[in-house]
């Protein structure tokens, strides 16, 4: 019996990806399957993003590149959501790729588990330099052999990567991405699982996902001072359990600490307060990091700021090349 293959929409935000669009819309066109369509939302890009797109497409009709004024990558999601026919919705971001068997695989993820309401695989991850690691480099996305993520998993940390799919009813059933989040997708994926949706997971690599060389480092902190926020939300939410939102709540007090880490300039006149610098500790999941850092911070909160300021800008140019970066 032939694989039945479902309708696919790959959905893509663009806004000034006129240098990367093209080889997004590229690594659908190479996909070894052919029921598919491509809508590419342009963002209100100033830039030849639109223009990148459709050259790229060739004329291939089964790419629709649409244009709205610019209103961030949800709303850039949704519109794209709108147009789209698929039984099952890809997100695909404009600086990223799909590798040729990735909606064969995920075809063959949704034949092995029907019943899910998202399904999503590791990728490779390039770095500005050329390094290259796995976004989940631990295994953590399907511990012990598992193939789903629970609530209580995604809690602790976003283990979906972007370039997932979703059942265009439970997308819809979620009303979509919510387009004032700064983390949208982790935002989409808590809200399905905890209305009661399920997960299915690949371990297979079926992306790559390129690192912006022009992240700021100030992106990280914005981004997990909005991840702290979202999650603070589930800590206090009566519907889950106690465990939901003892974990719920000590994710959030991570993010925030990782995102103070992430806002140090070991160089600035003005540091944090001993409690503030203490409460960054949290950021730290390994013991022995938690005690020397507490050390540094009984020594002085400046010595601390130093130490930590100076190891990331260090971690930052050897990634970046140039200090800048969002994702140490």
């Amino acid at each position: 019996m032939s694989l039945r293959v479902p309708t696919f929409s790959i959905l893509c935000a663009a806004y000034q990806a006129e240098d990367t669009i093209g080889r997004a819309v590229r690594s659908v066109l190479a996909q070894t399957v052919a029921d598919w369509e491509m809508i590419v939302c342009d963002d209100g890009s100033t830039d030849g993003t639109g223009q990148a797109a459709l050259q790229a497409a060739a004329g291939d009709g089964r790419v629709c590149v649409i244009r709205q004024d610019n209103a961030g990558p949800g709303a850039a999601r949704n519109t794209a959501a709108a147009q789209a026919r698929g039984e099952y919705y890809c997100i695909l971001d404009s600086d990223d790729e799909m590798l040729p068997y990735y909606l064969a695989t995920m075809a063959q993820l949704i034949e092995t588990a029907p019943d899910r309401d998202i399904y999503s695989c590791n990728a490779r991850v390039v770095d500005p330099g050329g390094a290259e690691s796995l976004w989940d480099g631990s295994g953590a996305g399907a511990r012990s052999g598992e193939s789903s993520l629970t609530l209580s998993n995604l809690l602790e940390r976003n283990r979906i990567f972007v370039m997932a799919t979703v059942r265009a009813e439970t997308f819809a059933g979620a009303g979509g991405f919510d387009e004032s989040s700064a983390v949208e997708d982790y935002d989409l994926w808590l809200r399905v699982l905890a209305s009661g949706g399920t997960h299915a997971y690949t371990p297979e690599t079926l992306g790559i996902y390129h690192r912006r060389a022009d992240a700021a480092s100030a992106g990280a902190a914005d981004q997990w001072h909005a991840t702290s926020r979202l999650l603070e939300r589930y800590a206090r939410d009566e519907s889950l359990s106690r465990r939901e939102r003892d974990i719920a709540a000590h994710s959030a007090r991570r993010y925030e600490a990782m995102a103070g880490l992430a806002r140090i300039d070991p160089a600035a006149k003005a540091h944090a307060t001993r409690a503030e610098s203490y409460a960054m500790l949290a950021a730290y999941e390994g013991l022995p990091k938690r005690a020397a850092g507490a050390a540094l911070i009984t020594l002085s909160p400046r010595l601390f700021a130093r130490v930590v300021g100076n190891r990331r800008q260090t971690a930052l140019q050897s990634r970046y090349g140039n200090g800048s970066g969002a994702d140490l």
